[in-house]
């Protein structure tokens, strides 16, 4: 029987997706992704359903991190979900503020990426 405090999983989903799928800051973006998955297990679970497909790279830290999970499947939120289920990735860079964003880098690294191959074997399906 679940806990009669806990939100409905329609509800967490839609409150996850509605924030993933929408435009912040990257700052924000890395709160999100630092607090959601500590609610607990309902809330990590549907974080790394739907943030397994749909990747946002905020720091080029964060991009070397799924890259070591993706080699040593060893992953306690995305262990299930990655590199199959990912169809998309992301590095949202606010072009007013570039200079201060900390998704600029990792874009920059994703542009110039030399081997598009191994990154295309990473992750198959995008």
């Amino acid at each position: 029987m679940s806990d009669p405090a806990q939100l409905p999983f329609e509800l967490v989903e839609i409150i996850i997706s509605g924030f993933w799928y929408s435009e912040h800051p990257s700052d924000d973006r890395i709160a999100f992704m630092t607090g959601c998955p500590l609610v607990c297990s309902l809330w990590r679970d549907t974080y790394a359903g739907i943030t397994s497909r749909d990747i946002y790279v905020p720091t080029v830290s964060y991009l070397f991190y799924l890259c070591s999970i993706i080699r040593s499947q060893k992953s306690a939120i995305y262990r299930p979900f990655l590199p199959e289920s990912t169809c998309a990735i992301t590095c949202y860079v606010d072009l007013i503020k570039s200079d201060s964003d900390s998704s600029m880098f990792p874009y920059l690294v994703f542009c110039h990426i030399p081997n598009d191959v191994g990154f295309r074997k990473c992750f198959p399906n995008i």
